[in-house]
Parts: structure tokens; sequence; C-alpha cells
């Protein structure tokens, strides 16, 4: 990842797929969303 703005692109791009398939209607409905371990950006 080259900035945080990256990532928080990609994670939010990933925690749409089930959204975007019509699985959820809310990413936060899915049951294998996982955690999230933050990164410290220098």
């Amino acid at each position: 990842m080259r900035s945080r703005t990256h990532y928080e692109e990609k994670l939010f791009y990933v925690r749409m797929n089930p959204v975007r398939k019509n699985l959820v209607t809310n990413w936060m409905d899915w049951p294998y969303k996982g955690t999230i371990y933050p990164i410290e950006w220098r």
C-alpha cells in the first residue's frame, strides 16, 4: 500500500464486494468481514 488513502480505498472496495454481489445490503451484515488491524503510516 502506498498511503493511508490508498489503503482505505482498497479496504472500502473489498468490504463492498458482498454488497455488489447482492449477498447483503450493508457490508457490516457480512458474517465473514474479519478484523481490520490498523497500520501505522509514517
